[in-house]
């Protein structure tokens, strides 16, 4: 069954699938009963370079997988982690997974209630890892190269674990991913949704639901750029 109004679109069924175009919205995940999106990407092609943007706020006290890209070699292709609570968990703000690697971010000055745009970029040619925080390069470090080229074949985002308080909520929005490495002045333009991915186009998004998936407007202050 779909509820659908102006303000919120809920999916109470485990494996609706759809395909709508999210401007404005935003998946909420909710720390009772919610579950993962899985994303059919746009090309099945193989490529070597991608570029994946996505803006988040949550409340939640514990860690969340945001996004996990599954290839046909490998499950764990690549992955990032949001820890709401580093002292307690894994020591970083944000953890980015690709195949064997684990690379660690911290967020100055952090505030679990405002957005956060986060950009990541890679290269498996010359093996450098590009990342943008709030539409500004915040690191950028030789990781490794030669790294295999993948297809993507499928994509989970906002898996959040359950508690007690039901009010937690995670949300994730513009999620958008090129099979490209974008330069600056295209992550200010996502910035200000002026450009969507070819793998991932939050505007002709391709979804199926995983559990109760809400989407609904941010609850998060939209001009809370500057953390």
């Amino acid at each position: 069954m779909k509820t659908i109004s102006s303000l919120v679109f809920l999916a109470t069924v485990p494996g609706i699938l759809g395909q709508i175009d999210m401007k404005g919205k935003a998946f909420s995940f909710y720390r009772k009963d919610s579950g993962p999106i899985e994303i059919s990407p746009e090309t099945f092609e193989t490529f070597t370079a991608f570029t994946l943007c996505l803006k988040t706020c949550t409340n939640l006290t514990e860690n969340m997988l945001m996004f996990k890209l599954f290839d046909m070699v490998n499950m764990n292709k690549f992955a990032m982690l949001l820890d709401a609570n580093p002292s307690t968990f894994t020591g970083a703000d944000l953890l980015i997974f690709y195949e064997d690697l684990q690379m660690s971010f911290h967020f100055p000055n952090a505030d679990a209630n405002k957005w956060r745009s986060i950009c990541v970029a890679f290269d498996s040619n010359s093996g450098r890892l590009l990342f943008w925080l709030n539409g500004k390069l915040y690191q950028s470090e030789d990781v490794q190269k030669g790294l295999t080229d993948f297809v993507p074949m499928s994509i989970v985002i906002g898996r959040s674990f359950v508690g007690e308080d039901h009010s937690a909520v995670a949300q994730i929005t513009d999620v958008n991913m090129w099979s490209t490495v974008l330069m600056s002045h295209d992550i200010e333009r996502f910035i200000t949704n002026k450009v969507t991915g070819d793998v991932i186009n939050w505007r002709l998004l391709n979804y199926k639901t995983r559990g109760v998936v809400t989407i609904e407007p941010s609850h998060c202050s939209e001009h809370s750029w500057n953390l």
